[in-house]
């Protein structure tokens, strides 16, 4: 058995992610088990930051409309508008070295709203974290200028090394502010870097984004409702 549980993992949670597993060419199952997984993903974030505090929330485009939006929705619930801001990220995927065994995450888009100077916490959300690269790039990117009192790490599946591997690249001053909310952790990895059973392949694709390129061409709804928001005051 490669995959561990948490103690966050119910039994509609495993439900949820064995549909990812399985949804194969089913992009609205796959849409929707993302979403609810976020959901529940936040409800667990809710609980730990009181209606109060001062919150971001940071995910990549491909994460959006889907379980972004899920754990927004449970965030939201009791929280002032004011007290929840969003950053949304548009990450290229670059291997450098001979044998592409460096990996970085430049940003090429995003999208920040207006954020207090420091928030109680910064969530960064990923479909899945197997690598340290984008959850450090984006992590960079807002560090200094929130100066989180904690920042949650927050998926569906970890790699087994992935707290490892993010930890590393922080001091540990840094690293002490870490909090991980997630539903299972998997052991197995193939050639290419595919975390089995992972979240059933890649997210892209399965979202119905196209590849690790085409996908920096969406325009989440959700950034869109956003703006519209914000403008309309």
């Amino acid at each position: 058995m490669t995959r561990q549980y948490s103690k966050y993992a119910n039994a509609s949670v495993r439900d949820n992610l064995d549909r990812l597993v399985s949804s194969g060419s089913n992009v609205v199952a796959y849409r929707d088990a993302m979403t609810t997984l976020g959901t529940s993903l936040g409800n667990v974030v809710a609980k730990n930051v009181p209606s109060a505090s001062k919150v971001l929330v940071a995910f990549t485009v491909e994460d959006a409309d889907y379980l972004a939006s899920g754990v927004l929705r449970a965030l939201a619930q009791k929280r002032a508008p004011g007290n929840l801001s969003v950053a949304c990220f548009w990450n290229e995927r670059i291997r450098l070295g001979q044998g592409g065994e460096v990996e970085e995450a430049p940003i090429v888009h995003q999208y920040v709203e207006p954020h207090p100077e420091r928030v109680s916490a910064l969530v960064m959300v990923k479909s899945i974290i197997s690598t340290s690269c984008v959850v450090r790039t984006n992590l960079l990117r807002l560090l200094d200028e929130t100066k989180p009192k904690h920042i949650f790490v927050v998926a569906p599946v970890l790699y087994k090394d992935a707290r490892a591997s993010l930890e590393k690249e922080f001091p540990d001053s840094v690293a002490a502010k870490f909090r991980y909310v997630y539903f299972a952790v998997d052991s197995k990895r193939t050639k290419d870097g595919l975390v089995v059973p992972g979240i059933g392949g890649s997210v892209y694709e399965l979202l119905g984004l196209g590849t690790s390129t085409t996908k920096n061409r969406v325009r989440p709804a959700l950034v869109a409702e956003r703006r519209h928001q914000i403008a309309a005051g």
